[in-house]
């Protein structure tokens, strides 16, 4: 039986029955397992909170921006080309976050200009921001389940593809018809037909 690292928490899962050993060489896939199933000391089975104010937003730029600096794809981007200043980017990016969920952050600043002057010293294109939006996405999901951990995700997709598109100057493509869902198509075609 594996129980979290903290007994207060009472979150338990029977790995195998105590009347049936575990062979040697399963032993070690058990344990793997088991670790697995534990993320930063919490065990995955415990119901996750929603993003209720600016201390769970902290919670999230902090563990994300942790993963970007030593992520292989981002990690450059943000340490070695942008050379960004942690001190100053996490409190605007806590700023910006709780603009976007609450309203409340007070957040000024321009991305799209803040992005678009690293396209001429690296690769900015959809492959690094969908790598971004991979980890950030995966970050809330590690942290957070409800209705604002969701919407944070879905503002950070549309953030991505709005900067991706103004500083590479392509169609965003969430408004190609190609990427339509066959539900999409048939509610936009009935706009188009002439009223009867």
């Amino acid at each position: 039986m594996h129980q979290c690292a903290d007994p207060a928490q009472r979150c338990a899962f029977i790995v195998r029955s105590a009347s049936a050993p575990i062979p040697a060489h399963k032993a070690a896939q058990t344990e793997k397992r088991q670790a697995l199933l534990m993320l930063h000391g919490k065990c995955m089975f415990e119901a996750k909170p929603d993003i209720t104010g600016r201390t769970e937003i902290e919670t999230l730029v902090n563990t994300f921006y942790d993963r970007v600096c030593t992520d292989e794809v981002l990690g450059f981007i943000f340490n070695d080309v942008a050379q960004t200043n942690w001190t100053t980017h996490l409190p605007k990016m806590y700023a910006f976050w709780e603009t976007v969920l609450f309203r409340t952050g007070g957040f000024t600043g321009n991305p799209i200009a803040a992005h678009a002057k690293l396209v001429p010293q690296t690769a900015m294109g959809r492959a690094q921001f969908d790598h971004w939006l991979q980890l950030f996405r995966s970050t809330v999901d590690d942290l957070f389940a409800g209705e604002r951990a969701e919407h944070i995700k879905n503002c950070a997709a549309d953030m991505a593809n709005v900067i991706y598109s103004r500083i590479n100057q392509v169609p965003d493509p969430r408004f190609d018809p190609a990427n339509l869902t066959p539900e999409q198509r048939a509610r936009y075609s009935r706009y188009q037909q002439p009223a009867a």
